[in-house]
């Protein structure tokens, strides 16, 4: 019988359930034993037929339905048949079941069967290891021993038929039907990167923030964020620091945003992190901090004395040592490495070091023998391995590596890779010089560009020039053009000079000179043969006859000219064939004669705002609109302020007020004006006139009045006394010197000793005093070191003495706003130095003694 006929046999007799009396298992058995296989499946389809819950016949036909050698091996017919067999065991009549007994066949023995087919079916499994396999096994033997293995190899194959296909739906698939499968998480993970990384492909910074919007628990949260915050924050700009941190998630990104932000613009922002860790370290640094030595070990301290947190170092940077100590960090080495910390004592960053620079903005270049790294003083490195680095604009980042020029951002990302031999401001515009030639941008567009990530650099120029901050001028070979901030053309390339100007530009070449510009003229001036200008106006030659323009009007004022001369910058003299006529910006003209000499009128370093016009012997002041002031036979005029000069005459100065009025009459040999007084000199004499009050002081004097509190210093009879405004002594004209301490207190030399007066009384607070110095002048606050013969003290602004005159040294090593004075004595019998601080309030907060190697480590080199 063929395996095709004994299958449809097979397959008919399940068809019908029989009845009949059972056969003789013995006789299945002896003919399983002789190996007649033909009678033994005629033995068991004929006991079949005669009763279909037969457990025995079914038992042997599983049996031989399970030898893989026999032609009509069906290992799953025998799973099927050797199943239903056990379940018979609950149906069969007693006749069957006594027969199965007598035979030695029990239950036991059917269900060894069937874990032996099951076994079968799992070496099945192992052989195919394809995932459909796996899956029937764990359908037909879902309790099996093998199943949890069934499982993982079913997952582990259909993970690695979809895994490099990176397709969402059939990782997703996967994660559907398999959510308890050993490689959920792996698969989860795959789907997440994948879904992020697809998502994300176009790196378009709005599709990281779409697919965060749309994926808020994405385990690439941080990944996402972090390039945001690079990119979103890439111009620097606090609002978007503020922004981003006001927005995510991320609390390390978030902290870093508002560290920036307040670096950037001093404001703390309630909803930071960290918001009174960043309280506590800025109000620590508000105090300055100076040195102290212990052991050889260093201290810093703050100005009541108490020892900074964690700021014990074996070495600290000598410009600690010089005091002015204001930073918010703190460097030291120690434990063999350099230290930067907050003025919490917190760790921020460790690295060897040969210096440091405070940039602004929250940003320290820390220098080392091999480079360098820039510092966030929050804790954060922006970038390493660098040359040098350099605030540009009070908020880009330029960077320099091997001789070439980048920059980066706050957050330490790349804007323009270091491949430049520079990069600079200037005026409106951003250049860039690489390979020996150059770019530029107006500032505008670069910060748009570079927010936008597309930034165009067009390196069309030799060399670039920027004139008025707003146009440049482009260098190519021989020729130049001019552009505006748009880098619209306003003079094409050509062989020429060119002079940016307002309201015109001109070029010149060849003795040719071409104007361009938006002419309001009546007859357009463009090619001149000579040139002259100033602030105001413009002459030019073209041909044989002159024309002028003013620029201030964008007009010609006249033409038809024989010649024009420039006066100053307001000025113009027009020589008609007939005339002369003296132009003025305002468009005023002034006829003058052929003898007529123009000037401007001196006013210190600001522009003249007036002008002489001298005929013969008189001289006339006008002002600046060709107003006529006065006229006198001056010699010389020099304006003293905005109303008021000083007339020359016959060899004498006096004092004219704009409106003509004499205030002083020319009488003095020497007029100058300092400190809103005016100096008279007359007869080897110093006078003065207060300039407010109008008060005029006498002639009498041997140095010029120099203002003291209310008072004024000055000199007679070869010694310096002190006056009021009303000339009355207030201090006698009897000292060799005398320096200001406050309104009633005084310090005055006299007999080569300098003593300590109240200004009013007379009375001396401290006297026999060799030299004096001010060590700290804050105007409330003033400190003074005097000399004795037995040493330093020292006295403060109210003449209260802190320390008595026996000091070696007294230093300032506190700050200019918060004063710590480092008091040295030594003792040369025990070759001790014996040093101790005084605060402001002259309370000592700390002291110690050194020997001469120890005290050597203290001072400052500066």
């Amino acid at each position: 019988m063929t395996a095709r006929s004994w299958i449809f046999t097979f397959t008919l007799i399940l068809t019908f359930v029989l009845d009949g009396y059972t056969k003789d298992i013995r006789r299945i058995i002896r003919a399983i034993e002789k190996g007649d296989l033909e009678k033994t499946m005629e033995l068991i389809q004929s006991s079949l037929e005669d009763d279909w819950a037969n457990p025995g016949a079914k038992y042997f036909l599983a049996k031989h339905l399970a030898y893989d050698s026999l032609a009509f091996f069906d290992i799953d017919s025998a799973r099927s048949t050797i199943l239903q067999g056990i379940l018979d065991f609950e149906v069969a009549n007693e006749d069957i079941l006594e027969e199965l007994v007598k035979n030695n066949l029990s239950l036991e023995d059917l269900q060894g069967l069937s874990k032996k087919i099951e076994d079968q079916h799992w070496y099945r499994a192992l052989g195919a290891l394809q995932v459909s396999v796996f899956q029937t096994f764990l359908d037909n033997y879902p309790r099996s021993a093998f199943s949890r293995v069934a499982e993982q190899k079913r997952d582990s194959l259909y993970w690695q038929e979809i895994r490099y296909n990176y397709s969402l739906d059939q990782y997703q698939a996967f994660l559907d039907d398999f959510k308890d499968s050993y490689l959920f998480g792996q698969v989860q993970a795959a789907y997440d990167s994948l879904l992020y990384f697809s998502w994300t492909e176009s790196n378009r910074i709005e599709d990281y923030e779409d697919f965060l919007r749309r994926n808020p628990y994405t385990p690439y949260r941080y990944e996402a964020e972090k390039v945001i915050f690079s990119r979103s924050t890439i111009a620097n700009r606090p609002e978007d620091f503020l922004d981003f941190a006001q927005k995510y998630w991320s609390k390390p990104l978030v902290k870093k945003a508002y560290d920036i932000h307040y670096y950037q613009t001093g404001v703390i922002a309630e909803s930071h992190p960290d918001l009174d860790s960043l309280r506590r370290v800025i109000a620590a640094g508000l105090d300055p901090f100076f040195v102290q030595l212990k052991s050889d070990t260093f201290y810093l301290s703050n100005a009541n004395g108490q020892v900074l947190e964690r700021s014990v170092f074996n070495k600290v940077t000598d410009q600690y040592l010089c005091g002015g100590n204001t930073s918010d960090l703190v460097i030291g080495y120690l434990g063999g490495s350099w230290v930067i910390q907050n003025r919490l004592g917190q760790e921020i960053y460790t690295q060897d070091l040969t210096g440091f620079v405070e940039l602004g903005y929250g940003l320290v270049f820390l220098e080392d023998s091999n480079g360098g790294t820039l510092l966030h003083k929050s804790g954060f490195v922006v970038a390493k391995d660098l040359e040098a680095a350099t605030i540009l604009e009070d908020r880009w980042i330029r960077v320099q590596q091997n001789g070439k020029f980048g920059m980066v951002s706050y957050a330490g990302y790349e804007i323009f890779p270091v491949e430049y031999e520079e990069i600079r401001v200037s005026g409106d515009f951003w250049v860039f010089e690489r390979d020996g030639k150059v770019a530029a941008l107006n500032s505008a567009d670069f910060e748009q560009q570079v927010i936008n990530e597309s930034v165009q650099l067009d390196f069309q120029f030799d060399d670039v020039e920027v004139a008025r901050d707003s146009l440049i001028i482009g260098f190519s070979g021989s020729q130049e053009a001019l552009f505006d901030s748009q880098f619209e053309r306003l003079i094409p390339w050509g062989d020429y000079e060119i002079y940016p100007g307002i309201p015109f530009h001109y070029t010149r070449a060849d003795s040719i000179y071409q104007l361009y510009g938006d002419f309001r003229l009546g007859g357009q001036l463009i090619r001149a043969n000579k040139l002259r200008e100033s602030q105001s106006w413009m002459a030019l030659k073209v041909d044989s006859t002159w024309s002028i323009l003013n620029k201030l009007t964008d007009s010609i004022f006249a033409s038809g000219l024989d010649s024009a001369s420039l006066v100053g910058d307001f000025m113009v003299m027009a020589f008609y064939p007939d005339s002369i006529n003296l132009c003025l910006s305002t468009d005023t003209t002034i006829l003058l004669s052929n003898e007529s000499r123009v000037a401007e009128v001196s006013f210190g370093q600001r522009p003249p705002t007036h002008f002489t016009v001298t005929r013969r012997s008189d001289m006339t002041i006008y002002n600046k609109e060709g107003k006529e002031l006065f006229q006198d036979n001056y010699q010389g005029v020099k304006q003293l302020n905005d109303t008021l000069f000083a007339v020359t005459k016959g060899n004498k100065t006096g004092i004219m007020k704009a409106n003509g009025e004499t205030l002083i009459r020319p009488y003095y040999e020497l007029i100058e004006e300092d400190d809103g007084l005016l100096f008279l000199l007359r007869d080897g004499k110093i006078g003065a006139f207060h300039l407010d009050s109008l008060v005029q002081f006498d002639v009498k004097y041997e140095s010029r009045l120099v203002p003291f509190g209310d008072l004024y210093k000055t000199k007679s009879g070869g010694f310096v006394g002190l006056i009021d405004i009303d000339q009355k002594e207030v201090l006698p004209f009897e000292f060799e010197d005398i320096t200001f301490w406050n309104d009633s207190l005084a310090w005055v030399l006299q007999d080569a000793s300098w003593s300590l007066q109240n200004i009013l009384s007379g009375e001396s607070i401290l006297e026999g005093v060799q030299r004096i110095n001010t060590i700290f002048d804050r105007g409330h606050m003033k400190f003074s070191t005097y000399f004795k013969e037995d040493g330093l003290g020292l006295v403060d602004e109210t003449g209260r003495v802190l320390l008595k005159p026996k000091f070696n040294e007294i230093t300032n090593v506190g700050s200019s706003e918060e004063p710590v004075f480092l008091v040295e004595l030594y003792s040369e019998e025990a070759e001790y130095y014996v040093v101790f601080y005084l605060n402001k309030d002259g309370e000592r907060i700390a002291s110690n003694a050194y020997t001469p190697r120890e005290y050597d480590k203290l001072l400052c080199d500066d």
